[in-house]
């Protein structure tokens, strides 16, 4: 009966969370498909890899951890000649633009547009230049950002039009004002992409926008992750080595991120894998197994309503005792104390990874809270202890989320969120 009620607390704390969306397909192309399925060298090396390789971990389908899947395609921008309808984007994400924007777009150039197909690429390239400048005396920033859009999909595949091209970019670069949001980002990739893939493009400058292309892959990646989209995560990771080129490869920093990304989808996969397990447990009526969801529903995929679901089934469980000390610790010495000491034993039976490094770096935080506290000066034991536990939380590897931000600089002057720390333990010296 318990089992039961729980789990009806649990699809009640999921139908708040998960959203409807559809699930993500990767187009194929025939002729890949082809070489894929019929070249002896792929089959070989992908078994090979496989054999070799027998404990790596994949994107759970339909985790019940995670929020419904977005489908990636969404969040690229229509680059096509005359759109007859604005751009989706996943359901739940605020749209670059609004129908406004749209039908203003449609009221100044929609004539103009319906003869570009047959346009010559002068032409175009023409058309672009008014719509560019449109973007530039533009008062709203949606319709500002769909008129640099426009005039990029109209030049970026001819020489002629290559500078438009170019300057649309920068112009779209400088209306985001939101570098944590992917739909304000994709674009960035997209057009950063395509300007360092084609030969429309002169060569100095495709060098140029493939380092720009993978410092926008690695911001979407990064974004994507902290919005619990694993496979659109892992999808877009998967493009770095797209414009893996000798300008890139030099620049030491934007590697040392690429590297970043890359680890932190692998350790996400690997992470959510895992916890899918200990779901299933609690599913069953496992107390303990729910102390691993509590921990993951509080420092990494923000869930208030699973954590809330576990207090109420377990109100005396290994969880409950765990949140007890972290509330009180915000107005107790005691507790903060005792809530490092309990984060500390969690993380200990987490397996390595990003989880059991979030919780030590939550207990280190409480443990230096107790140790900033005036109230506790006198009680020497307890500091001891305290300052030999943030010594080996951190030798352990007690981190919090990386703070990358490779697009600082390169946006707009109302960028809302500003790099606090270059990347990994950037702020976080070793403790006294």
């Amino acid at each position: 009966m318990e089992a039961m009620s729980f789990r009806s607390v649990c699809m009640d704390a999921l139908s708040h969370t998960r959203t409807a969306g559809r699930f993500c397909r990767m187009p194929i192309l025939a002729a890949v498909m082809f070489l894929i399925l019929f070249n002896p060298a792929v089959v070989r090396a992908a078994t090979q890899t496989h054999t070799n390789s027998p404990q790596q971990f994949q994107a759970p389908v339909n985790s019940p951890i995670l929020p419904a899947p977005i489908d990636l395609e969404d969040l690229w921008p229509d680059l096509t000649l005359n759109p007859r309808s604005p751009s989706i984007v996943p359901a739940g994400f605020t749209p670059l633009y609004d129908g406004a924007d749209w039908r203003e777009y449609q009221k100044q150039f929609t004539d103009i547009a319906d003869g570009l197909p047959e346009a010559t690429a002068s032409q175009r390239a023409e058309v672009a230049g008014q719509i560019l400048t449109a973007s530039e005396h533009a008062h709203d920033l949606g319709l500002a950002r769909l008129l640099a859009i426009r005039a990029f999909a109209l030049t970026y595949q001819s020489g002629i039009g290559s500078p438009v091209a170019q300057q649309s970019l920068r112009r779209y670069l400088e209306l985001v004002v939101d570098p944590n949001d992917p739909v304000q980002v994709a674009p960035i990739w997209t057009m950063s992409h395509l300007l360092a893939y084609l030969r429309a493009t002169p060569a100095p400058e495709r060098q140029q926008y493939a380092v720009l292309a993978e410092r926008a892959n690695v911001q979407l990646t990064m974004d994507l992750l902290a919005m619990g989209q694993l496979d659109a995560a892992n999808r877009v990771v998967r493009m770095l080595v797209i414009h893996e080129i000798k300008a890139v490869r030099e620049n030491s920093q934007l590697m040392s991120q690429m590297g970043i990304a890359r680890t932190l989808v692998a350790q996400t996969n690997q992470m959510i894998a895992q916890l899918d397990v200990e779901y299933a447990k609690m599913w069953q009526g496992d107390a303990q197994a729910g102390v691993p969801i509590y921990l993951y529903s509080s420092y990494i995929g923000v869930w208030p309503q699973m954590r809330a679901a576990i207090l109420r089934r377990w109100p005396t469980g290994p969880a409950a005792i765990l949140d007890d000390a972290i509330q009180g610790s915000a107005v107790n010495s005691d507790d903060r104390y005792k809530a490092g000491q309990l984060l500390s034993q969690a993380a200990e039976m987490l397996p390595a990874g990003i989880l059991r490094d979030r919780t030590m770096y939550q207990a280190m935080e409480k443990y230096n809270a107790f140790l900033n506290d005036p109230a506790t000066q006198n009680d020497r034991i307890k500091r001891t202890l305290a300052q030999l536990a943030v010594q080996q939380l951190f030798q352990e590897g007690a981190r919090p989320q990386p703070v990358l931000n490779p697009l600082k600089g390169l946006l707009g002057p109302n960028v809302l969120t500003q790099s606090t720390a270059a990347s990994g333990t950037a702020g976080h010296s070793a403790p006294r």
